[in-house]
């Protein structure tokens, strides 16, 4: 019986190899996973997200409501000034 349980706590041992070794393949693969570098927009609504969450729940929601207006109004004034003569037909002019 006692080399049974030497073959058991074996098998054991190298399971718990393979899933260390695994659990090391997927934190190596984690940190070579290359993020794309910050600009300063992204620097910047980083710092603003950390004074936010400081604030109580509802003031969280209030601001994220009015940022959020903010950019799409911003967005919605851009694309109309920018596809303002996409649909432009010109009236026929006077037959000659």
């Amino acid at each position: 019986m006692t080399t049974l349980r030497v073959a058991k706590k074996r098998k054991s041992s190298s399971t718990s190899e393979a899933h260390r070794l695994q659990l090391l393949q997927d934190i190596a693969r984690r940190s070579h996973h290359v993020s794309e570098p910050q600009d300063q927009t992204d620097l910047f609504f980083a710092s603003i997200a950390k004074i936010v969450k400081k604030l109580p729940p509802q003031e969280q929601i209030r601001l994220r409501l009015e940022v959020g207006t903010l950019i799409w109004n911003a967005e919605l004034a851009f694309y109309n000034q920018t596809n303002r003569n996409i649909y432009y037909f010109p009236s026929p002019g006077p037959s000659t």
